[in-house]
């Protein structure tokens, strides 16, 4: 039984020695993990204010959504619990409104299965939340927000450059997908002009002239990604459709890289094809799509966040052909206009959030590992990579596990296997 557990142990270490040491490359990154979320879910969502980062929401089964709420400061390294929401929610957006200085949470979903197509959440039991509230960042409590004209789940938010909050497209459990938005002034919703074509999980950005930029997504009736791309410019008034993108892509990672463009990167194509692994940025000033090189994995439903130096992250996400989940992470430089592999996290995810910090750094925060919810956090640095010297050390322990186990533990095992096989044991 000793020599069962020994070998056990010997064969531990030989797997998660490579996992620990495989974040680097040629950028400087490592990844430091952080407490758990205190309960494992996803479809929730995350928004920073200041130091924390906090998380609303979700699903732990993909059927029963959840009211709960905490906040986890990062460099404190601790979670904090919060009053619950006033009404349970999966697949719901949260902005940080700074002149209301509070958060508003916004539409989401209650029910069962997976709203990939309209056939397949249009059962009795699910809804479309045309809900909102606030979450006073100060106080900690929530107040009643008014609610949507027409409730959505897996839409767009994004706050403008005059304060105001913009909601586009989505899915509705009796409507299907939705090309309505709304906007938000602070003290209602108004009609905002309509999308040219109804979707959902489309990619979108807001450049700082207050132009809104649409792009990729799906209509809900067929999982078939779209290429057609839709830009709002407030002297117009209007939606005008521009060059559509060089790939059909739902689901897709997305940031707008002032002085470069905005970034798509990878969305499921259609069925029975993997996922995209090629991304593309779109130049405003010339109407052109340019493809970048590739990344390393096929992936939707990935996090994309912008670093300090401008470079955007991209981690996690699912292959819907294989339906398997990712741990990679890989960065883009739009000088360079490459992908890198920067290693990987410990458990791959999708549906997990990735979320900025003040340094520039990334937190990726729970998320489905394929088969089950979970609560872990880990944060992904880029700008002071010195300072963790927990991960440095345990990086180099499990090197120099590895290399002992190779050459002085493996032999050794093997030796005593042939002795017994010869009958001295």
């Amino acid at each position: 039984m000793l020599r069962i557990r020994f070998l056990s142990l010997l064969i531990t270490l030989l797997v998660i020695s490579p996992l620990v040491i495989s974040v680097g490359g040629e950028i400087d990154v490592s990844v430091r993990v952080l407490p758990n979320m205190p309960r494992p879910r996803y479809n929730h969502t995350s928004v920073r204010t200041g130091e924390r980062i906090y998380v609303f929401g979700g699903t732990a089964d993909g059927t029963t959504s959840l009211a709960i709420s905490e906040a986890l400061d990062p460099k404190a390294n601790e979670w904090t619990e919060l009053p619950n929401m006033s009404i349970p929610r999966m697949r719901h957006t949260a902005s940080y409104m700074e002149a209301l200085g509070r958060i508003i949470i916004v539409g989401g979903f209650q029910g069962g299965g997976h709203p990939s197509l309209f056939r397949h959440f249009m059962g009795d039991g699910n809804i479309s939340l045309s809900s909102c509230e606030f979450f006073d960042v100060e106080t900690e409590r929530f107040t009643e927000a008014p609610p949507l004209e027409t409730g959505r789940f897996w839409h767009n938010t994004h706050l403008l450059p005059n304060g105001s909050l913009l909601v586009m497209g989505g899915l509705n459990v009796t409507s299907g997908t939705l090309s309505s938005c709304e906007l938000f002034d602070g003290k209602g919703w108004r009609v905002f002009p309509s999308l040219p074509i109804p979707l959902a999980r489309f990619a979108s950005c807001v450049y700082p002239d207050g132009s809104i930029l649409v792009a990729g997504g799906h209509n809900g009736t067929v999982k078939v990604g779209s290429r057609r791309a839709f830009l709002f410019e407030p002297s117009r008034g209007e939606w005008r459709e521009v060059s559509p993108m060089n790939r059909g892509r739902g689901y897709p990672g997305f940031c707008y890289l002032p002085g470069h463009g905005f970034l798509v990167s990878g969305g499921f194509s259609m069925p029975g094809m993997d996922d995209h692994t090629s991304a593309e940025i779109y130049i405003r000033e010339t109407d052109k799509w340019v493809m970048t090189g590739n990344m390393s994995f096929p992936r939707h439903a990935h996090g994309s966040v912008v670093t300090a130096d401008g470079r955007v992250m991209v981690a996690g996400g699912s292959n819907c052909e294989t339906g398997m989940c990712h741990s990679g992470m890989e960065i883009y430089d739009p000088v360079k206009n490459e992908w890198e592999n920067i290693g990987s996290f410990i458990v791959a995810r999708k549906w997990g959030t990735v979320t900025s910090t003040p340094d520039g750094d990334a937190v990726v925060i729970g998320g489905r590992a394929c088969n089950y919810a979970t609560g872990r956090s880990e944060l992904v640095l880029f700008s002071d990579v010195s300072s963790v010297e927990t991960d440095t050390f345990l990086r180099d322990l499990c090197l120099g596990t590895m290399f002992l186990s190779i050459f002085l533990i493996l032999p050794a095992a093997l030796v005593w296997k042939m002795r017994r096989l010869e009958g001295f044991d």
